[in-house]
């Protein structure tokens, strides 16, 4: 019974650390690339800024969700929704937000089946 629970495990992980590593990529690019940008109006400049922001924590987050599932899925959520705010004026990157809250939401169930795989393994605690 164990090896079900291993297979869907690495199964999940794959499905989200690969995602998680190529969006953390190109939202940390796009975020230091439009902040370092000269061609920003002044006008536009706190709006830009807010931007930046948001897709450099969302990065941020995403790295973080690689290394602790539950609790940086549980961040993901959250980053999600301030995603979702931030980015309300066009309908991709609202979708994008879709992603990263589909993202969190495996990644707390990676983190719970980790956790549970864990204590039902006594082997590797040894």
């Amino acid at each position: 019974m164990r090896l079900p629970h291993k297979r869907r495990s690495t199964l999940l992980a794959v499905i989200t650390i690969i995602p998680g590593v190529l969006l953390a990529s190109a939202f940390l690019f796009l975020g230091v690339v439009n902040l370092i940008s000269p061609d920003v109006p002044s006008s536009a400049l706190g709006q830009n800024t807010r931007v930046c922001a948001t897709l450099m924590l969302t990065a941020a987050v995403l790295i973080y969700a690689l290394f602790r599932p539950y609790s940086g899925g549980l961040l993901l959520g959250i980053c999600a929704v301030l995603f979702g705010f931030i980015f309300h004026f066009h309908p991709f990157w609202v979708a994008v937000a879709g992603l990263v809250l589909l993202l969190g939401v495996l990644s707390v169930i990676r983190g719970r089946l980790s956790r549970r795989t864990a204590s039902e393994d006594p082997e590797q605690a040894s």
